[in-house]
């Protein structure tokens, strides 16, 4: 689970850009930042024939009226799964419309403007979903954990303190016999070889993972601690592959600790890939 309280702020890596023409007179665009959580749109009008830039708080409360119903539609396009989008997921689901809805609602301004060149006005807005998230998606299952292998000796015996994967550029398909490209995902879930279900933030009312390239990777300690659990990624799963498969061997060396099963029903976790979307 992504806590504010220890976030640092990092580059920014953004989702490539969704562009809505409204009518001919206003675009929005939205992008996600993996690292930090953050969800941002932004949004340009074109003043009004004959208006001038003194008009720029009328201007403003327009752009506001027109952007309202859009602020979902790029939320939607948002991973959320293996199985797709956030728009995928109210598909399969109609009632999470209002989940999406009122996420969409929760925006907040962060700046308004006029442009540099005076013929629109600009503004902002951004939410942060590893806060938000459990609050407007409610848990959709109850994951219970498997039980300790039998056999297996706890180490260290003072503890993981959490749990960082690294991902690779590439990796198999499950099922498929492709090797692909992992992607990040708000409800990513991490699975054995087996593909038994170890981490489901969609099961407990957890956010989402945290993701970070390589390059910043010493930053992992802020949310898994000094002594994590190290491990790579085998393969990914699912029809959008985001899901993260880890060895058995790893999977039972994890869960014959306390200090592992914590980890994981608390998100300590950080994953690690070689470049993130851009």
């Amino acid at each position: 689970m992504i806590r504010s309280s220890k976030r640092k702020l990092f580059a920014i890596i953004l989702i490539p850009f969704f562009v809505v023409n409204l009518w001919s007179e206003t675009t929005v665009s939205s992008s996600m930042n993996w690292q930090t959580g953050r969800f941002s749109l932004t949004a340009a009008r074109t003043l009004g024939e004959g208006a001038a830039p003194d008009d720029h708080p009328r201007e403003l409360s327009l752009l506001e009226r027109e952007i309202t119903p859009y602020l979902a539609e790029q939320l939607g396009n948002l991973p959320w799964d293996y199985r797709g989008s956030l728009k995928d997921l109210t598909s399969r689901n109609p009632s999470t419309r209002t989940s999406l809805e009122n996420l969409a609602g929760s925006l907040e301004k962060e700046w308004s403007r006029l442009s540099e060149d005076y013929t629109a006005v600009e503004a902002q807005y951004f939410v942060d979903l590893g806060d938000r998230l459990a609050q407007y998606f409610p848990p959709e299952s109850n994951q219970t954990f498997p039980e300790p292998p039998i056999g297996w000796t706890p180490t260290p015996r003072d503890g993981w303190t959490g749990i960082v994967v690294y991902v690779p550029e590439v990796l198999p398909l499950r099922g498929t016999g492709l090797m692909v490209e992992a992607k990040p995902a708000l409800r990513a879930r991490i699975l054995s070889d087996e593909l038994e279900v170890l981490y489901d933030p969609g099961s407990r009312g957890s956010s989402m993972m945290t993701y970070l390239p390589m390059e910043d990777r010493t930053n992992a300690e802020d949310i898994t601690g000094r002594r994590p659990y190290r491990t790579m990624a085998r393969g990914v799963y699912g029809e959008f592959p985001c899901d993260i498969i880890i060895s058995q061997e790893d999977r039972d060396r994890i869960m014959a600790t306390e200090s592992g099963r914590r980890s994981l029903a608390e998100g300590r976790i950080v994953v690690l890939m070689d470049r993130l979307p851009n």
